[in-house]
């Protein structure tokens, strides 16, 4: 895998933080073969960007036809946040490559 990661908060300065309480997400899809999804991955990073200040990183990675998405987030409660912001990016995606594991 290579996995790219962007922080949206000073990491460095959260590292404690985080290690003593944060959520962290591992989605992985398995992709059918011939069916493009890179291209999602902008759209997908904007809105991250964009939204919850409870992100502390999100990120893609791919190998072969499997596809990882990292993220984690300071309490549940951006988690929810994050959900309801990508809801229907999130659907339309498993609509066309179907759902993660």
């Amino acid at each position: 895998y290579c996995l790219i990661h962007f922080y949206k908060r000073e990491y460095l300065n959260h590292f404690v933080k985080m290690a003593e309480k944060h959520v962290s997400l591992a989605v992985i899809f398995d992709v059918p073969e011939g069916k493009e999804f890179k291209s999602k991955f902008g759209e997908m990073y904007a809105k991250v960007k964009a939204g919850t200040p409870e992100t502390l990183y999100y990120g893609f990675a791919v190998c072969g036809n499997r596809v990882l998405c990292r993220e984690a987030y300071a309490t549940v409660k951006g988690v929810m946040e994050h959900g309801k912001e990508v809801k229907e990016e999130f659907q339309a995606i498993e609509s066309e490559i179907g759902a993660d594991r």
